[in-house]
């Protein structure tokens, strides 16, 4: 029977067991953190990050192995929940759903967890969030607007979420994104304190986006030069395939340099390889200087305050010749089609 036993018992051993988080603490006091997948009768094959991305498997002998803490099921779940709460601002319904979800099947797994209470916590005032949000609330700024109060001051808080967007663009380093968002911005919200606050950051955006440019502009030639430096270095048939690679890609620049110029996007996009692009943004980018160092210093009246304002005269009753004189404002500062809607609906 002994002889049918041992065989057993390292092909028990050999099977993959549940991935689970753990530490083995190697007998020269160093630690490896990562996930057993399989061991064997004299060793562990562990899965250890390499980066955020990028995981290797190790083989370790036990023999070098002093002990292994085994993480806690129900610690590794709450890992995977416990940032979320606070919540960032413009989460949607469908984003609280999740996370409430999340929550809840951690709940009824984990009934006995030392996290139990906490992650409770968390899923109230995720609950207590989520009914505002589905009542028509925002999370903005990292506090929850009422529906009433966005619904009366919906123009100059509309034009807080976009200016948000924009500077998270700008943080991430996506200056072109950010700037082509800040032409739509600005074609709503001209006129609002979000817009005049963004003026600055996004002049500074627009003097890094050139000076990137100008720099590549300055080296285009020498680049150039090397790559066809680099051809002829090649093989004739190589040569022939790259060169005609490279043609493909200068028409794919082109064409879409055009298509960016017919719709009158503004900025274009940049590339290493194709100067006309860089040519546009630096000419682009002077004239947009120069107009919105006018625009700072002009004063137009504060869409924001308008539109707020002439709602708080409709709804107190105010005398029909008041909101008429409201409304004409509204409609000569150029107020969005959209706000002298809701505007307009309320007076009616």
């Amino acid at each position: 029977m002994k002889t049918h036993l041992l065989p057993l018992a390292i092909s028990l051993l050999s099977i993959s067991l549940p991935s689970m988080a753990e530490t083995l603490v190697l007998k020269d006091g160093s630690e490896i953190e990562g996930t057993i997948l399989r061991e064997t009768a004299d060793s562990y094959v562990v899965e250890v990050p390499f980066s955020r991305t990028i995981k290797e498997e190790r083989v370790i002998s036990k023999d070098q192995v002093a002990r292994i803490r085994r993480a806690q099921p129900d610690l590794v779940a709450f890992a995977a929940i416990k940032d979320y709460v606070p919540t960032p601002d413009l989460l949607d319904a469908a984003d609280y759903k999740q996370r409430i979800d999340s929550i809840g099947k951690f709940l009824k797994e984990h009934r006995l967890s030392t996290k139990f209470s906490e992650a409770k916590e968390m899923l109230n005032v995720l609950e207590s969030e989520a009914a505002e949000i589905d009542s028509g609330g925002i999370k903005l700024g990292g506090r929850i607007t009422p529906a009433v109060e966005y619904r009366s001051n919906q123009l100059e808080i509309d034009a807080r979420i976009e200016e948000s967007r924009i500077r998270s663009l700008i943080e991430q380093g996506n200056l072109l994104a950010a700037l082509r968002k800040f032409r739509s911005f600005e074609a709503d919200f001209r006129g609002t304190q979000p817009y005049l606050g963004l003026l600055p950051l996004i002049q500074r955006a627009i003097r890094s986006h050139m000076a990137q440019t100008e720099a590549m502009h300055g080296a285009y030639d020498k680049r150039v030069a090397e790559r066809e430096a680099g051809l002829q270095r090649l093989p004739m048939q190589e040569r022939l395939i790259t060169q005609r690679a490279i043609d493909d890609e200068n028409r794919a620049l082109e064409t879409r340099f055009n298509n960016e110029k017919k719709a009158l996007s503004g900025w274009v996009t940049v590339d290493t390889y194709f100067k006309p692009a860089m040519a546009e943004t630096l000419a682009f980018g002077r004239r947009e200087l120069d107009r919105l160092n006018a625009a700072a210093s002009a004063t137009p009246p504060d869409l924001g305050e308008l539109f707020r304002e002439t709602l708080k005269k409709i709804r107190s009753g105010a005398a029909k010749s008041e909101v008429t004189a409201s409304l004409s404002a509204a409609r000569s500062a150029r107020m969005p089609e959209k706000y002298l809607a809701i505007l307009e609906a309320a007076a009616h």
